[in-house]
């Protein structure tokens, strides 16, 4: 058995063993690789300056204790802000789509650290998980379940799209809900 029995027919090179996909038309200006970092600060930011009342509005017992944890410098092993935060981030993030694919029950979009963005997909059977990961060189990847896919135009520019929807959507509907 040689090697070229098990790639895929249609590709010269199997997917998951292709370099990343650079096209030039797609790689982000350096204006836009600015923005984009810009609103990756800005969302680190929001989250370095949040406590946990912004998570427990409208629930005096959680507000309490909160405060109390707070107050004596104990945060829960399984409760970290910062997950948590990144949680609701989240499922904020998932309404910044105007539709569903066909089959999806629920989709989230959120950005991690690091320059990784995530959307998730969860049908009846699966979860899918997308990572677009801007590098420093300025070329932003994507991968789907941890292999590299193409990044079409249009998915390019709605990602651009997004990470500004995000950063105003969790700012207005996360952050600003505390005071």
């Amino acid at each position: 058995m040689t090697a070229d029995q098990f790639q895929i027919p249609q590709y010269e090179v199997a997917p998951e063993k292709a370099p990343f996909w650079r096209p030039e038309s797609l790689n982000p200006t350096v204006e836009l690789v600015r923005e984009i970092r810009t609103v990756e600060r800005d969302i680190e930011n929001l989250r370095a300056t949040a406590d946990s009342s912004i998570l427990d509005k409208g629930d005096g017992f959680r507000n309490v204790m909160s405060y109390l944890n707070r107050l004596i410098g104990v945060e829960p092993i399984d409760n970290r802000l910062s997950n948590r935060l990144i949680e609701a981030e989240a499922n904020i993030g998932g309404q910044i789509f105007a539709s569903r694919p066909d089959g999806v029950i629920e989709q989230r979009f959120w950005y991690f650290g690091d320059s990784d963005w995530f959307y998730e997909m969860k049908t009846p059977t699966a979860v899918q998980h997308i990572r677009y990961q801007l590098a420093e060189d300025g070329h932003l990847f994507k991968l789907i379940d941890g292999r590299p896919q193409h990044l079409n135009t249009d998915e390019f520019d709605n990602f651009i799209d997004a990470t500004r929807v995000y950063r105003q959507k969790i700012s207005d509907q996360l952050y600003r809900r505390a005071s």
